[in-house]
């Protein structure tokens, strides 16, 4: 936490002022500034995921537009593990004050596809019905999110 900002957060009480000393104090004692005092980066590995979920949001809003994919069941799971997902990320990151602004785009950006996003309504395995012209273990929802668990698991 940067001074200017300690001080208007800072009460006119005697303690925002000895808070306010003790800073001072030890500005002077480590030779660094308050910067030891600011809140530590955000982590990386839930950024990444941030990065990654944001993506398979954008992939599934792609999706439901698509005369195939977005009438089937896979398209469902796949949206709803992804939101499994993003509400422990949302919960890591979310409640951090000190986002980065493009952090912050990010969540804005899936916040906007998750608002568009229509699940339908009687979702059919369209593979098992034999509609879909895929190849055998190629689904766009099901390989977007794979992609999502193999960065989950290498960060």
């Amino acid at each position: 936490m940067r001074l200017p900002e300690l001080r208007r957060e800072s009460s006119p009480s005697a303690g925002g002022s000895l808070l306010l000393g003790q800073l001072l104090q030890m500005r002077s004692k480590n030779g660094e500034g308050i910067a030891m005092l600011e809140t530590p980066s955000l982590p990386a590995k839930e950024i990444s995921q941030l990065r990654a979920i944001s993506c398979m949001f954008a992939v599934l809003a792609y999706l439901q537009d698509e005369p195939l994919c977005g009438k089937c069941g896979s398209f469902t799971n796949v949206f709803e593990k992804s939101m499994e997902k993003f509400l422990v990320i949302e919960k890591a990151l979310g409640g951090n004050r000190t986002i980065p602004e493009e952090t912050r785009g990010l969540f804005s950006g899936i916040y906007g596809v998750l608002s568009g996003l229509r699940m339908p309504d009687n979702p059919v395995r369209q593979k098992k019905e034999g509609n879909c012209g895929f190849p055998a273990g190629v689904c766009l929802a099901k390989n977007t999110f794979a992609i999502y668990q193999q960065i989950e698991e290498q960060t």
